[in-house]
């Protein structure tokens, strides 16, 4: 299922699980306390006192999000990164983001929240071992967990936007339970950590 589905269309269960990940999207920081004191002190909340105004962007360059920012926008959902293992079964966040230009934006606007989105049409679903295995959701959380202390804590949580492929043969046109256990790990254990 897409989250483009019609509410209507879905499940039951389908419309508890979407209740629970447009949860999430606002609720997921994911860092432990163990982080530097540094990191911890960069996390950003969301606003409480404002509305919500929210803007998905994959291109730091073109000067739409500044601009967006100006204009009133106070969250930032950077797309896309992906859960990623290499041909030597590394696990790693991959993106073609341009990290250091979203650092200067989020040093530039310190009012606003940066999330990092999983996923997006077309795009990957957690990756699988040669063997078929995967990590579980709470070891890949500890894979984003590095790679955002990394990039000096860019992103103060995470979003999911798995969604479906347009080729309906793709093994990513589908949400498997693997998929959603992942996201329901990864989603428990970065609020665990704070």
């Amino acid at each position: 299922w897409s989250l483009h589905t019609p509410r209507a269309m879905m499940s039951p269960a389908m419309q508890r699980l979407l209740t629970c990940l447009l949860v999430t999207i606002f609720s997921v920081s994911a860092y432990p306390s163990s982080l530097s004191s540094s990191i911890m002190s960069n996390l950003r909340s969301l606003p409480s006192t404002a509305p919500l105004i929210i803007g998905y962007a994959s291109n730091a360059n073109s000067g739409k999000v500044d601009r967006a920012i100006v204009d009133g926008a106070n969250i930032i959902i950077w797309s896309f990164i992906h859960l990623h293992i290499t041909d030597d079964s590394k696990c790693t966040i991959k993106t073609s983001l341009d990290l250091v230009e979203i650092k200067r934006i989020r040093e530039k606007y310190k009012h606003v929240v940066h999330l990092a989105a999983f996923g997006g049409w077309n795009g990957p679903h957690p990756p699988t071992f040669s063997n078929g295995s995967s990590l579980s959701g709470e070891k890949w959380c500890e894979v984003f967990m590095k790679f955002n202390e990394e990039s000096d804590g860019l992103f103060d949580g995470i979003d999911w936007d798995y969604e479906g492929n347009d080729n309906l043969d793709a093994p990513t046109a589908k949400f498997t339970l693997e998929t959603l256990d992942i996201m329901a790990d990864f989603t428990t254990e970065a609020k665990s950590q704070g």
